[in-house]
């Protein structure tokens, strides 16, 4: 058997949760699982089994574990658990594929999703209940993270179309096409929407929030690393294999990073303190200088590393083989504890 995990860790109050897939060796997915492990030992607390795919990151707010798994194109489920337990309180079923993480704020929960003739549909549950409160319908899937702000909601489309919806009520107020393609999850910070496109029309373009007017556009190769913006910085991937930080408010570049290939960086940015870490493209995660992005250190595994948290001095990172690995954020060096699965002297073999 094999583990397959495209999952982003998330860690609340000394815990890590990240999903996984289980396949066979013709790598053909099977299920997934949603894990809580202890972020001192890098044991496991408790695993829930959801009888198919999980892509999802998971959201923890107020004590509770959301995301999603994806059975096919035409069904999906959102799920919430308690995240001490492991406990499910509710799921939502829906009636076309599903893949985006979710985005949980006051209250409710906004998700994508895509269905087999590729259109998708943006949803708004009641995080208490899992009750559907609105849904709309998009150009193009939707697998990408809303970004929730000011009473709105930024949905990117798989066609290269930008929504922006009412949070309450999903009436749209403005959308653009921007471009054929878009991966990445939208960024809003300081009245401004950033959109990292793919496609013919790739760059990274930054909208006005209120009316959806472009300010300014940056030229990069494209690909699925969602911007990260910090202190009017803007950090991202490119499918050329640079990292690079922009002026947030007006686009003008202060410095790039090139990797030692010309690897695509799918994942995105993590910055914090004065640091940013991101995968390389070729099973290493770099940790840059935020200010002059000169390099700190790299790790190196041995598949590809996705985006990673920071904590306490230390770094969660999981990996396309289902993987978490606990790092060192100072030192890149081995943290608390080496792995999680893999290690049998710590999780054994599966589950």
């Amino acid at each position: 058997m094999l583990f397959n995990g495209r999952s982003n860790p998330t860690i609340s109050e000394g815990y890590i949760y990240v999903a996984d897939n289980w396949s066979n060796l013709t790598g053909d997915l099977t299920f997934g699982n949603m894990y809580c492990i202890d972020a001192k030992t890098g044991l496991k607390v408790w695993r829930f089994n959801t009888g198919n795919v999980v892509l999802s990151s998971p959201a923890i707010v107020n004590g509770k574990v959301f995301f999603v798994s994806a059975y096919d194109k035409s069904s999906g489920r959102v799920y919430c658990l308690g995240a001490k337990l492991g406990i499910k309180f509710w799921e939502f079923e829906t009636s076309v594929g599903i893949s985006s993480s979710p985005a949980v704020v006051d209250g409710f929960v906004y998700v994508g999703s895509t269905s087999s003739s590729n259109s998708g549909f943006v949803y708004c549950l009641n995080a208490q209940t899992g009750k559907k409160i609105w849904e709309f319908s998009t150009v193009g899937g939707v697998s990408t993270v809303p970004a929730v702000a000011n009473d709105n909601v930024y949905v990117n489309g798989s066609h290269g179309n930008v929504y922006c919806l009412n949070a309450a009520t999903g009436d749209e107020i403005w959308s653009l096409k921007i471009t054929d393609y878009i991966i990445s999850s939208p960024a809003v910070a300081g009245g401004y929407v950033y959109i990292h496109a793919s496609g013919e029309d790739k760059g990274l373009y930054c909208l006005d929030a209120v009316t959806g007017d472009l300010i300014w556009t940056f030229s990069t190769d494209g690909w699925s690393s969602s911007p990260a913006i910090i202190n009017n910085k803007l950090y991202v991937g490119s499918g050329n294999g640079i990292v690079y930080c922009l002026n947030a408010k007006n686009g003008e570049k202060v410095w790039e990073y090139q990797v030692e290939k010309d690897y695509s960086i799918s994942g995105s940015p993590t910055v914090t303190g004065n640091y940013v870490y991101i995968e390389s493209g070729d099973h290493e995660l770099l940790c840059l200088s935020a200010s002059t992005g000169e390099l700190a250190w790299q790790t190196d595994f041995d598949d590809s590393p996705n985006s990673a948290v920071v904590e306490n001095g230390f770094v969660y990172v999981s990996t396309y083989y289902g993987r978490v690995y606990c790092i060192k954020a100072a030192e890149g060096d081995d943290g608390a504890w080496p792995m999680f699965r893999g290690n049998p002297a710590r999780t054994g073999t599966y589950p």
